[in-house]
């Protein structure tokens, strides 16, 4: 029978601000118990954009073993229909 467990992290940019690291020193071991990984949206204008990118984004897909990574950047590209910033100027 298929079953689910979820857990939700406390790590990102609150995180760093009361910590000064996006996740714990042992965050990807914590990761590699689970089969699949949701990451939302990560960001907030007090912490720079390289902190988030280096301390949390790009580590934990280099963690995971290429063959359990499974990615969608659906959400970055443009869509046909759509207007672009361009096109209220």
């Amino acid at each position: 029978m298929w079953g689910s467990i979820s857990r939700s992290f406390d790590w990102g940019s609150d995180y760093f601000i009361r910590h000064g690291r996006m996740m714990p020193d042992d965050g990807l071991d914590q990761l590699e118990k689970f089969d699949a990984i949701l990451l939302g949206a990560v960001g907030d204008p007090r912490v720079p954009d390289d902190v988030t990118l280096w301390g949390l984004l790009l580590p934990i897909p280099t963690a995971i073993s290429p063959v359990r990574q499974s990615a969608t950047d659906s959400t970055s590209r443009r869509r046909p229909h759509a207007a672009g910033p361009s096109a209220t100027r």
